[in-house]
């Protein structure tokens, strides 16, 4: 399997779990979002973002790891925060040439 794909259907996975905002999601939620994947195949691809990580699988259902959750918004953070120094230096250059 291409990394590409595995992005692919991992980021759709997730996008499912985020939108729930922290409400677990049931195996049978998930498969009627995918109805042409095998059971089998769905079940291993969760199987897979579990042992990343990414996803925990509790009584309730599926859902983000907390710890995941506290990586993606330090990355967001970190991400603005680049973007405004990036900001902030092309404006010095730009204004340079005044």
């Amino acid at each position: 399997m291409a990394a590409v794909e595995i992005l692919t259907w991992a980021m759709e996975i997730m996008d499912r779990l985020i939108a729930r905002a922290g409400r677990p999601l049931h195996f049978a939620e998930i498969r009627k979002a995918y109805p042409a994947l095998a059971p089998n195949t769905l079940k291993n691809r969760l199987n897979t973002l579990v042992a990343a990580g990414w996803v925990r699988k509790t009584d309730q259902g599926y859902q983000l790891d907390p710890h995941f959750v506290r990586m993606l918004h330090r990355a967001q953070q970190a991400a603005a925060e680049s973007l405004g120094n990036l900001v902030e230096t092309a404006k010095l250059y730009l204004n340079a040439g005044e």
